[in-house]
Parts: structure tokens; sequence; C-alpha cells
């Protein structure tokens, strides 16, 4: 780069960091230096002439159009596809270059000047970036060569480089591919100079004519040469050498400073590549190799069988314990006796597992068939109830892939239908070793026995989750989930059918179909009466092959539908049909999001807007919304095929902020604050996630404290299930929970929590003060206070001579930071004994503020007893001595 052209960068660069970034690079006397220095060089320079800076930031993620698409490429995964592709397209020499793991965007030049930079979107469509690009490390904003401007748009990979990624996010929360695109697309540009391009492709114009390279080679060279960083690559002669190629970096993609995915195989004459075409819009002269997810080989030691609410037998594989990516993995998906098949499979066979998408264990390949090896077979009945099996017809009404039960009366079947119905309508707290323990030791048969057991409240408290620690589900999680199941007691249509699991009939499906059918199936006695038997009626609802199906499976729960009505679960009036407020636009929400939120979250703020929620893309699709709006998957791609724009959560979050009223606002900001891991909460559940879910002493707090932050975290184990509640201390912070099978998995689970966060420097919290967990002492009884006037959100404080009950009921966290068991002693002294819920004969419930309207608070005050704080109970100690 020639010092002139080092000199307009700077000057541009600093121009627009003076004006938009409120952060000056330089004082002003540097920067007229610089302006001497060019002026210099170059007396008439067009750089010279610029007053004030070009791009404003309120241009930022405006929509932009690129001039030239922006393409992607096809994928191989192993070495047979690559070398078929190069006999298929008879490749000659290849330019193989390292496929960077980032966001690709490209930028526009207009006489040496950078005038736009555009987010790749959907290779037409993207956003303007350009606000954050000028501060794109390796993104020159002056770009020149012999003293001619460079025209043009240079295609590039913005990445997050691995040292950069740990100087942002120390603890690596996020991979740095997810990182650097959230960057990228902020708003305010915030660390938008951690980012670095790396360009892989360019499109030139030489004296107002396109000028046309000869090779990829050549486009590499001219790219460095106008001083853009490029990503490590080489010229192969053959398939040969850049299938070694492949594997050499394969081998040392770790020691690299960025992350990659693969490597990019392009046929090296570019004319040989405008020849084959483009096929999809993926130019056929060119494939990216993509790396095998991470993986390991061990050996395949048994297969179990599970069984779903539908009746489906699942094989799952047990495995040879194997660290892949840092988790120990001992099981793994082989989906189904076809896919056994396919791989030649078979007991004791070393396998080669990968965790697909980096997160679910699947069996890939076999690496070694040993002779001992036992073949999989196929159960010739139900496992579970001995009943007859058979292959499930797809939709096309062929025999499927699935094996399934054929006895209606499955006892797994009937569990996974009340499994289904729990987690369909987001019943918080009934995990499978809950569910498990109220089918066999309160004889639920279906999901409707669900709603008897508000009768039954004292054998659900009582009831044993846990045989080996006589661990009990107690009172206080069995109001909990006794509230969650009487907050479904009304629900739609679509609610009602689309979760009693039965095959095909989702709640989507439910309200596409009710929309189609012009009121014929706004009641639930339409759907009961047969109509979806008759042929040209089920086509027009959409389901052509599988209408007769789902009518059987409606038939065969006319006895639990019936139930349910008989037990007071009513359908509320109002469908899909002819409603006035019916949106007409839709979002399509597919994969895990990076938030951590379920889509359900999202349901009743965008019905707020009026979109409605849909599982599919097709066509009339608003928007689709993914993790990565680059993504390049089949749902993707379809998207784009289809017009549909694709978006990021973050963007889907402004669309919602920015059109929602303040209500809807205040109801959506209530799961994005309490993340619950293990399932969807209802909004009322939700609430009660801020407070500590169990009054058991149990809970640890650690923080973390330096010149930068004070932050706390707290782990409890609650029977199978972790709490974790985490944010600046000072405040609730946000919680999450996670439901394990067994309570040594949960405490399990907790331990290696603390042991990350003691190595990264929180230490534990004792009485106030840091103490290393080991040299704990016992925290000191709460010294007596003089008596103090009570406030007057404050119940009465105690008289002296106290009740004619003696219990006392301490709830939640209270303000001294002192546990529970810190006033065991001294009430016990005071002739109290400490209790652990709230009932009839109680004296006192001690709550950190007595005047919120809680609904343990509520409890106590329509028993009679007095709601008083902390404050009015050590002035009970103290006067009670």
């Amino acid at each position: 780069m020639s010092r002139i052209t080092e000199l307009r960068n700077l000057i541009i660069k600093a121009k627009h960091a003076y004006y938009y970034s409120g952060e000056p690079m330089m004082d002003d006397a540097e920067y007229d230096a610089l302006e001497d220095e060019l002026r210099q060089h170059s007396p008439d320079d067009p750089v010279l002439k610029i007053v004030g800076a070009q791009v404003p930031a309120e241009s930022m993620l405006t929509k932009a159009r690129h001039s030239i698409p922006m393409g992607s490429q096809s994928k191989v995964n192993s070495e047979n596809e690559f070398r078929t592709w190069c006999q298929r397209n008879d490749v000659g020499p290849i330019h193989a270059s390292v496929k960077g793991d980032g966001a690709s965007a490209a930028a526009y030049y207009s006489n040496g000047r950078l005038v736009q930079a555009i987010s790749r979107g959907d290779g037409v469509l993207g956003e303007d970036i350009t606000a954050n690009a000028l501060r794109f490390k390796g993104l020159p904003v002056w770009v020149e060569s012999e003293g001619r401007p460079f025209n043009g748009a240079v295609r590039f990979e913005v990445i997050l480089t691995v040292e950069d990624w740990t100087r942002i996010d120390p603890s690596r929360s996020k991979n740095p591919r997810n990182a650097g695109t959230g960057i990228m697309g902020r708003k305010n540009g915030l660390q938008s100079d951690f980012l670095t391009i790396f360009a892989f492709d360019l499109d030139e114009s030489r004296d107002g004519t396109p000028y046309n390279f000869a090779t990829e080679s050549e486009k590499t060279a001219r790219l460095a040469e106008l001083g853009f960083s490029v990503m490590p690559h080489t010229h192969c002669s053959d398939a040969d050498e850049a299938v070694q190629y492949f594997k050499t970096i394969a081998q040392t993609r770790n020691e690299l400073p960025i992350w990659i995915d693969g490597v990019v195989m392009k046929i090296n004459a570019i004319e040989k590549q405008v020849e084959l075409g483009v096929t999809g819009g993926r130019p056929k002269g060119q494939i990216a190799w993509k790396f095998d997810s991470a993986g390991a080989e061990t050996v395949l030691e048994g297969v179990v069988v599970s069984g779903g609410h539908t009746g489906g037998l699942y094989p799952t594989a047990q495995l040879r314990a194997v660290d892949i990516g840092g988790t120990t993995i001992t099981n793994a998906s082989l989906a189904n006796y076809d896919e056994i098949a396919r791989l030649d499979v078979a007991i004791g066979d070393s396998v080669w597992v990968v965790k697909a998408n980096d997160i679910i264990p699947k069996i890939i390949r076999v690496t070694e068939r040993p002779a001992h090896r036992r073949a999989i077979l196929q159960p010739a009945c139900c496992p579970f109830c001995g009943g007859e099996v058979g292959r499930r017809i797809n939709v096309a009404g062929n025999d499927g892939v699935i094996i399934e039960c054929r006895n209606l009366n499955c006892e797994k079947k009937s569990t996974g239908k009340i499994r289904r119905w729990i987690a369909s309508l987001d019943i918080l707290g009934v995990g499978d070793v809950v569910l498990e323990a109220m089918v066999e030791k309160l004889d639920l048969t279906d999901a409707a026995d669900l709603y008897t057991l508000r009768e039954r409240g004292d054998e659900l408290a009582d009831l044993l989750i846990n045989v080996d620690r006589d661990l009990k589900l107690g009172a206080k999680r069995a109001t909990s989930i006794l509230d969650a199941i009487e907050a479904t007691r009304e629900l739609s249509l679509s609610q009602f059918l689309g979760s009693l699991g039965l095959d095909h009939l989702g709640k989507r499906r439910v309200e596409i179909m009710i929309s189609a059918a012009d009121g014929a199936l706004d009641e639930l006695t339409a759907w009961r009466s047969g109509l979806l038997r008759d042929a040209s009626f089920a086509a027009g609802v959409g389901v052509p092959s599988i209408g007769a199906e789902i009518q059987d499976g409606i038939d065969s729960m006319s006895q639990v539908i019936d139930k349910l009505l008989d037990a007071g679960v009513s359908i509320t009036t109002g469908s899909a049909h002819g409603t006035a407020e019916q949106p007409e636009l839709t979002v399509c929400i597919s994969g895990k999001l990076h938030s951590g939120r379920k889509k359900s979250d999202y349901q009743e703020p965008l019905l707020a807007i009026g979109y409605a929620l849909v599982d599919e893309v097709s066509k009339g699709l608003n928007f689709l919304v993914l993790a990565d709006a680059d993504s390049g998957s089949s749902k993707a791609e379809k998207a784009r095929k289809l017009g549909v724009q694709v978006i990021s959560e973050a963007q889907l979050i402004e669309m919602v902020g920015n059109f929602t009223s303040q209500e809807s606002v205040s109801k959506f900001e209530l799961p994005i604050q309490t993340s619950i891991v293990s399932k969807p909460q209802k909004e009322n559940a939700m609430s009660k996630a801020t407070t500590p879910l169990s009054v058991d002493a149990s809970a640890r707090r650690f923080e973390f404290v330096d010149d930068k932050s004070a932050k706390f975290w707290e782990v409890d184990v609650i029977a199978e299930s972790v709490e974790v509640k985490f944010g600046k201390i000072g405040i609730n912070g946000q919680a999450q929970i996670k439901e394990f099978e067994t309570t040594d998995a949960a405490r399990k689970h907790a331990e290696k929590l603390v042991h990350e966060k003691l190595k990264n420097g929180y230490q534990e919290v004792v009485q106030g003060a840091y103490q290393k967990v080991s040299q704990a002492p016992a925290k000191p009884v709460p010294a007596p206070v003089k008596p103090v006037s009570v406030k007057a959100k404050s119940s009465p404080a105690p008289e002296k001579s106290a009740p004619s009950s003696k219990k006392v009921c301490i709830s939640g966290k209270l303000p001294s930071g002192n546990k529970k068991a810190d006033y065991e002693a001294p009430l016990l002294a005071a002739g109290y004994s400490l209790v652990d819920d709230v009932v009839h004969d109680l004296a006192y419930l001690v709550l950190a503020d007595p005047a919120p309207m809680s609904s343990k608070a509520e409890k106590a005050r329509k028993l009679g007893v007095a709601v008083i704080s902390e404050e009015d109970l050590q002035v009970l100690l103290h006067t009670n001595p």
C-alpha cells in the first residue's frame, strides 16, 4: 500500500470517527498534519475535497440491493463426493482456499472510494452495514493501484479472530461466528473495530469496461495487490493435490488464528466455470468441502428402544463413553431401523460419532466390523405392552421408516400422550421423573386425570420421586404444578386438539385446517363428526392423504376428549376462521435461537402487531427467523427462492419493539428476563421464576467484583432440578431452571457449574464477605436489634405475648443476606419452630417485603397469619428471649 493510499484511508476513517462515532481517533493537529502530507504528495487529491463524513449513522441496517448478486457454493462432505464433482466437471487445475467461518458481505467502490458495504442477506437484498464496515480491520476505504482508483465490488468474509473473540468475550459464551455476525449488524457500531475481513472475490471495471480475469489465482493476486487481506490459499494441479491440501488444513485448523469450516475449491479457469453455468443459484465450477462435525471413534455396546406418544419405537445407541468437543457422549441417535441397515452397523462395531450441528450425537459410519458383532434386530412386538408392531404409513399413503406399536391402549402411548399434553400447553414442573411417579402412584391414565389432582393435593405433595433418597415432591412444588395445570382449563380449539398427541395433528395444522374449512371446522363437534373421511373435504382443508387417519385418531381419543370436557376443560369461542383480527402476515421461527427463548415466547407479541406464527416456509410467508440470517440451510434457501425475507432474532426483537404497544411490550419482556432451559413456561408460571424455587437453605451464592463489573451467581438443587440465578449485584437478576432425570445428575451438574465459576474468578460469599468454600465458618446468629417503628407497608410488629401457635415460616431471600437456617436456633430459643410452608396454624410468615400480594402472602392472610418483615422478626427475637 502506497503512502498516498495509506493517508487517504487514515483521513477518511478519522472524518467518520469525528463526525459520527463520538470518539475521535486523533486530535486536530494530528489530522491537519495528515491532510498537509497528502496535499504535498497529491495537491488535487479527491479526498481533500470531501466535506464532512460520508455515511450517516442512521443509514445503518436499512435494506440495500447488491449490484452484483452474491451466490453461495454447493457443499460436499467427503473425499468421494469431492472426487465425483471433479470427474463430473473435468475440473483440471483447482484454486483452493480456506473457508472462514464468518458472515459474507460485499463492499462497493467508486473512483477508489468505499461508497457502500452490504451484508449478503439473500444474495440480492442485504443490509447496509457501511457505517460499521468503515471500522473493520483489513477493509480499506480508499483503493487504488498504480495511481488508478479502483472501481468495482469486493466480496469478503467478516471474521472475529480467536484473539479478538477472547478479548471481548473471555468466557467464550458464543462461538466467534455468531458473535461476529451480531457485532456486524449492530446499529450503534459497538465493537465493529474488532472484526477483520478476508476478501475472496471481486468484480472490477477498468475505463468503464468490466475486466475479465482469466483465473481465480489472478483474482486472488489482484485482491492482495489492492491491499485486501485474503484467506490462505494454494494452486492445485489436480484433484489429488486438492485432496492433500484439504487434509493438511483439516489437521492444522486448530492452529489457525480464526475459525474455519472447510476449504473452497474452484476450477481455476474462469472461462471453464462460465461454460459449466449455474444451478439453483450455485456455480457448478465451485464447491465448498466442509469439515466433518466434531467427532470421535468409539464402540457400540448396545441398543435400547424408546417409545413416543404416537407409538413410534426409536432405537438409541449405547456407546462406550467418549469425549467429543468437551462433552462425554454415551448415547447417540440411530434414527430408525432403515438407517441401521443403511449403515450396516451392529453391536460390537467401532463407529464414528459426530455431534450433528455441534449438538446431537449421531453415528455416521462404521470404522471396524469385528467377527463377534451382533445384529440389531427390529422389535417383533412392542417392548412396552407386547402389542403388534408395523411400519407407520407416511403422508403419501405408503409404508414409512418408523416402526410403531399398533395397540391403542399401549401404556407407553398413554404416558406419551400425557407428556405431549403437558409439553404442548407449557405445564411447568412436570418432568419425566415426576410424570412417571404420578402415573405409577396416582394412577394417571390420560391427560384428563391431571385435572382431578387438585382434590388430591396431599397425595401429590407426598409423591415419592426418588426412592433411594426418600425424596418427596413437597407441598410447594405440588402447589406450583397444580396452579400450572389450572391455568390450562380454558383452551382454544387448536390448543385442545393439537395437544392430544395425535399423528399429523399439531396446533398449527389445526389452525390451517380451520381457516381452509371456511367455518366447517369451527366447532369440536365438526371434528368428531367424521367429515375428514370425505376425500374431497380432506383435500380442501389440506390433508388429502391423511384425512381419514386424522379422523381415526380423533375417534380413538373420544373417551379422553369427553373426560377432559367433564373435568372442566373448556374450549373458547372464536376460531381462526371468520375473526376480524385474524393476521394475514406470517412469521416462521426455525431452529435454536441464540437467546435460548422458545418460539412460543414470541407468539403473543407477534399477534399484538398483526403477525401469526407458523411452522413452515411457504409462499406468502413474510419473514423467516433464523439464528443465522446468512444461513445456507435448506429452509433458508427455500425461503429465498420464494422471496421470503430471512432475518435474525435481533431484527425480530427490533420489529416487535418498534410496533408493539407498551402493554404488549411488557408482556413480551417477561420470557426474555427469565429463561427456562428445560421447557417453555406460561406467563403466570414464569413470574414465579424470579423468586427462589425452594425454601431450602442449600442455595449457594458466588460473586465476582473487579474494576469493571460486580456480578453475582447463585445455584440451588431442588429435587431433580437445578436453579441458577445471575446478574449484577444489587438487582434480582435472571433465573434459569434445568431438569434432570435424577437428583444425583442435578447435583453433579451443579457441582460442575460451581467448579467453572470458581475457575473464572468467582468467590463464594459467606455473611457478606468473600470466603473460600473450604474455610467458610458457620454464620453467626443475627444480632438482636433495637425495636424499630414498623413501616406503613409492613404488618404490625408482633406483640411480646406470642399467639397460641408457635410456628414461623421464612420464605424467599432476606435483605440481610441471612439464610432461614440462621434463624432456627434463635427461634427455638424463643419457643418457636421453623416450618417450610404456610399452614393453618402458622403464627408468622416472614418475607423480605410483606406488602406485595404474592400467592404465599395472600394464602397467609386468608388463614389469618401475620405477614411480617425480617426487621419485625428480629424485634420478635429481641422481645422474646
